[in-house]
């Protein structure tokens, strides 16, 4: 594959992530923020049913948006069996946090 189209493929993939998470962020982070005041720990099903109830997505796009966030440092979860896709919310930041 040559470097441009690579670098086109990638642009596409961002893109295409950001708009996902411009439509759905806001409900990964309210689940995230619910799970955080009452159940931490969670599958990702679950987070998939709750973004479901309210916005047609594709089914991997909740977790997508999930590790994006997690990229970005606005939230801290934790993988406690990914054979199981279970995970632990730890934290949820107004501002992005960098190490």
């Amino acid at each position: 594959m040559s470097e441009m189209r690579q670098n086109h493929l990638f642009a596409d993939q961002y893109l295409n992530l950001e708009r996902v998470s411009d439509r759905i962020g806001y409900l990964v982070v309210r689940f995230l923020e619910n799970r955080l005041a009452t159940n931490p720990i969670f599958h990702a099903s679950d987070l998939c049913r709750y973004v479901w109830g309210f916005e047609e997505c594709a089914p991997e796009s909740p977790g997508r948006i999930m590790r994006k966030l997690r990229l970005d440092g606005r939230v801290e979860v934790e993988v406690i069996d990914r054979s199981r896709a279970q995970y632990r919310v730890t934290a949820i930041y107004s501002e992005p946090r960098r190490a």
